[in-house]
């Protein structure tokens, strides 16, 4: 009897966390497959769409530690958070985080809809 009452607090406790953190996974401008990293020029090539690093590029490991952008590496899924600087002709995407992501990880449920 003692253990089910302990149980049933436990659930009483962790569920409303469960839900929580459920509610607040991570959501990203844009989600992917890195193609290509080109260090020489700061540029990654996500899903065919190239993004130039930001000067204050934070990139975080799957435990949310930041590491360097040499951590990157083809086929590797990962969530980014943007700007946009209008250019001459086209306009520039910025990354200012990358996200490094599980492999198994659906990365069209993590993009915003926006």
């Amino acid at each position: 009897m003692r253990t089910m009452k302990t149980l049933i607090a436990i659930l009483f406790i962790t569920l409303p966390m469960l839900s929580y953190a459920e509610g607040t996974a991570p959501r990203f401008e844009y989600a992917g497959t890195i193609d290509r990293m080109d260090a020489g020029s700061d540029v990654v090539i996500i899903g065919d769409m190239p993004f130039r690093f930001s000067p204050g590029i934070v990139v975080r490991d799957r435990r949310q530690n930041a590491v360097s952008t040499e951590k990157l590496h083809s086929g590797m899924k990962v969530g980014v958070k943007t700007y946009i600087r209008e250019g001459q002709s086209d306009p520039i995407h910025y990354v200012h985080e990358i996200q490094i992501l599980p492999d198994n990880t659906n990365l069209d449920a993590i993009m915003d809809d926006d």
